[in-house]
Parts: structure tokens; C-alpha cells; sequence
């Protein structure tokens, strides 16, 4: 019987109710770098793609050979990376000499390289000097320490982060191999809705939160949504992709950030606010997530080629 109501759990709903569109969709090609938002995205096993730029499948490295990021570094929010084909372009309003591009040529002469995220081992491709030398001037503003990396493999994401394993393990959600992206930090995909962030508005001492302060791919918009209502989605459909809720996403001081200046909130927020009220409420969660929660982490559940999502998609829950 336990295996049958965990089957039943876990297999995607017949019937469903509508809650909502999509109102914005953004990846971030480079780990803690700006988003790039579009009108539409491919949905992947290891999230969001447009053309070549796929999500955090870009990721920068120290001369230690770790990950930084926007929690240290925050005018990393600043780089903005396109593309066009074959060709990748980073601007940042912090390099007074413009933009730099490289190619996937550049990128395949590169060495590989294993390093971690959050313990979890994976290789990436080196993306050479110039652009290296580029980013070792707008972030440190020294002429080295840093390094580009490309995920070495688009065809496998790396392994779950461990907290996002032990919490599965206590909601008995199975997780699918690809489940962990490429360079996130946890999970492929992730959902906020807006009224959730304009809720946190009226308790973060007058400072303005968007929803990129969250860093989602998805922002849902509904007029009967009600704060923090995601939490409890079980499955989300949009348009034709159905997503398995893995688990809650806890937050850290990135949250802090401006998105659109790269300025940290001295008054740490939202952070401070969601400290008072966002804590996870089951204490074996909690234990492994002691920080406060927003939005919610997605696995991918449609298994066929091409599927898209769109700006204005129908947002759709389990009708109850």
C-alpha cells in the first residue's frame, strides 16, 4: 500500500485548474551573473535554454580553483552575457573599454577541469585567457585570479546538492538524474510568484524587492494568488511542461543584492525581514534548511523534445 500512495504521489495529475501566466522568464548564463530575460525559452532536463545560452552553464573560478560568486563579489549581478550563434558577448557598466566576446572555438581548445559546487564534483572547460584576463579587471580589478568555465558536458547535469537529497528523502519526492543542472547551486528550475515578493514589500522597511532579487526562471502572476501560495504546489503545469516541486529554495545575503545596480541593501534585506517570518515550519526541514524560504524548486517532468514556454503561458496547479 506505502508503495502504491508513493506511486500515486509522484505520478503527474489528470485534471487541472488554472492560477495564473507567466510574467517574466529569465536564466542567467553565467552563475551569479544578470539575468537575461526572453520572451521564450526551451525547456531542458538541466533548465531553460535560448539558442546556445543555456543556464548557469557558465560558471567563474578563483586561482584556487573555487567558485565565487555574487554573495562575495555582488557587481557579478552586473555581467551581462548574449549570444549570437556560435559567438558569446559579457558587457559589464563596471569596464570602461567595453565588451569582450569568445567563441565555442575558444571554449573547446580550453583544458577541463573538476572543482565543486556545494561538494558536489564537476568538470568544466577553460574559456582562455582574454576572457579571463576580462573578468579578473571587473570584478577584483586586478589583471588575473579569475577564470571562465564552460560545463564540459551538455548532455549531464551534476549531482544533487546533498541538503536538497535529505529533504526528498523526508517527502519521499523521487529526483530524476538531471535534476541538478549544471552549475546551480541545488535545481534546475525555479518559481516565484509576484505577489509573494509584493507581500514581502510591505515588511522589508520600505526597501523595493523585485522577484529578481531571487534570481527565479519563472514569475507567476494571478489575481487570486496569495502569498507564498506556491509553497504548497505539489505540480506545476506551463503551457505543455509539467514540473514536480522538489522543495523549498532557502535564501542567502545574494537576496541582499540589487539586481539592477549591484549594490547591497544596508539593511540587509529582504533577508533580515524573511528571517522573522519565511522559516521553514517543519523542524526535520529546517535542520537542513535553517535559512528562511522563497519560491520553490522544480524538477522537469515532460519527457519529449521541444518543449517551450512563453512569456503569458497559463500557469496550472492540481485541481483539488
Amino acid at each position: 500500500m506505502w508503495k502504491y500512495n508513493n506511486y500515486l504521489k509522484n505520478k503527474p495529475p489528470k485534471n487541472w485548474i488554472k492560477i495564473g501566466e507567466i510574467s517574466e522568464l529569465c536564466i542567467y548564463p553565467i552563475k551569479s551573473c544578470k539575468a537575461f530575460k526572453s520572451d521564450y525559452f526551451e525547456c531542458t532536463p538541466f533548465g531553460l535554454k535560448s539558442g546556445t545560452l543555456r543556464d548557469r552553464s557558465f560558471v567563474i573560478l578563483n586561482d584556487k580553483g573555487n567558485v565565487i560568486s555574487g554573495r562575495i563579489y555582488p557587481k557579478m549581478s552586473q555581467i551581462f552575457t548574449v549570444s549570437n550563434g556560435s559567438t558569446f558577448k559579457l558587457s559589464s557598466p563596471d569596464m570602461s573599454d567595453g565588451e569582450i566576446e569568445f567563441t565555442l572555438d575558444d571554449i573547446e581548445k580550453g583544458k577541463t577541469k573538476t572543482f565543486e559546487i556545494w561538494t558536489v564534483p564537476i568538470e568544466g572547460r577553460d574559456c582562455g585567457d582574454k576572457i579571463g584576463k576580462w573578468l579578473s579587471k571587473c570584478i577584483l580589478n586586478e589583471e588575473k585570479g579569475l577564470r571562465l568555465f564552460y560545463c564540459a558536458s551538455l548532455n549531464k547535469g551534476k549531482r544533487m546538492n546533498p541538503k536538497i537529497t535529505k529533504i526528498t528523502n523526508l517527502t519521499k519526492v523521487p529526483l530524476n538524474e538531471n535534476d541538478g543542472g549544471f552549475f546551480s547551486d541545488s535545481v534546475s528550475y525555479h518559481l516565484i510568484s509576484n505577489v509573494s515578493t509584493e507581500y514581502l514589500n510591505t515588511r522589508s522597511n520600505g526597501e523595493i524587492i523585485t522577484p529578481l532579487n531571487f534570481r527565479p526562471n519563472f514569475v507567476v502572476k494571478g489575481e487570486r494568488l496569495i502569498p507564498f501560495e506556491e509553497d504548497n504546489w505539489e505540480w506545476v503545469k506551463i503551457g505543455n511542461a509539467v514540473f514536480k516541486n522538489l522543495s523549498p529554495c532557502t535564501r542567502c545575503i545574494f537576496t541582499t543584492v540589487d539586481p539592477a545596480t549591484g549594490q547591497r541593501s544596508k539593511n540587509m534585506e529582504p533577508l533580515t525581514s524573511m528571517k522573522r517570518f519565511r522559516n521553514l515550519r517543519d523542524p526535520r526541514k529546517r535542520q537542513i534548511m535553517p535559512s528562511p524560504s522563497m519560491g520553490i524548486y522544480l524538477g522537469l517532468r515532460t519527457y519529449q523534445s521541444d518543449i517551450k514556454v512563453s512569456v503569458g503561458d497559463s500557469v496550472y496547479v492540481p485541481e483539488s
